[in-house]
């Protein structure tokens, strides 16, 4: 198993930041185009970002790939979803939102994947894990400006 786990802090409520991450269909408009995650769709048409329920399958474009993840996980606290090859790889991504500790009414943003399987030694830190934290700390960033500045113009 290899693990990889970044947090940031967000002067915004926990609702906001995760109201913010679950409209998919704004996400293009406020990611920088670093490397990572471009786009996040539920293949439900009929339902949103914020409906979703553990079973419901997405459509998630990472870089220049496409994969169908099935969520685990939507509640108030977290987004989680698993993307699998079978056997092969196996990757268990969340998105966290706690009440911060250090910033008062602010979040802390938990963005965080365990890989498991026979490929998973590739996301370590010396192969492929460098580059993928570096995606994880660039949506984490992106999301944190998106987000504050929503709130400075009172949205």
């Amino acid at each position: 198993m290899v693990y990889l786990h970044t947090q940031i802090e967000i002067a915004a409520p926990p609702g906001k930041v995760r109201e913010v991450l679950l409209d998919f269909s704004q996400m293009p408009s406020w990611l920088n185009g670093g490397p990572g995650i471009r786009n996040v769709q539920v293949k439900d048409p009929a339902k949103t970002g914020t409906a979703i329920e553990a079973g419901d399958v997405l459509i998630t474009h990472i870089d220049k790939t496409m994969f169908e993840p099935v969520v685990l996980v939507n509640d108030s606290s977290e987004l989680k979803w698993r993307g699998s090859i079978p056997y092969i790889f196996t990757g268990d991504h969340s998105f966290q939102f706690k009440k911060s500790e250090t910033n008062e009414g602010g979040t802390t943003f938990v963005n965080e994947e365990n890989f498991l399987g026979a490929l998973s030694f590739l996301m370590l830190q010396w192969v492929m894990g460098a580059s993928a934290k570096k995606s994880f700390e660039a949506l984490n960033g992106d999301l944190k400006r998106r987000v504050e500045g929503l709130v400075e113009e009172g949205k």
